[in-house]
């Protein structure tokens, strides 16, 4: 079967919540206090760890990896994902989380991403 040439935004961000799939993603990294960015950063194997609805939070924490030894001890404060347009990323192996912004992201799983 065929991939299609291009997918929308729309359609990753819906793949990317609903469910703990590990996907590839390349997106253009930007930092606004430093004023730096438009390197590329791809990753093989990650996850996303920010969104979770209600219903579904237990069930994707479970599958969500956790590295052992490492425990948050602290509270952590809200992202605001859907304010800010960000999601958090779990690279996989090695438990690194990232932060990208929505609308940078240009490729999903080897697939061009339009608005």
């Amino acid at each position: 079967m065929m991939q299609p040439a291009t997918i929308r935004l729309k359609e990753v961000l819906r793949r990317m919540d609903s469910s703990a799939e590990e996907f590839s993603i390349a997106y253009v990294k930007y930092n606004k206090r430093q004023k730096t960015g438009g390197d590329i950063a791809r990753f093989e194997r990650c996850i996303c760890t920010g969104t979770r609805a209600k219903g579904t939070r237990q069930e994707k924490s479970r599958q969500t990896l956790v590295k052992p030894q490492v425990e948050a001890k602290k509270q952590a404060r809200n992202p605001n994902h859907f304010v800010n347009a960000t999601r958090n990323l779990q690279v996989l192996p090695s438990f690194v989380i990232r932060k990208l912004h929505i609308w940078l992201i240009i490729e999903f799983n080897g697939i061009k991403v339009i608005l």
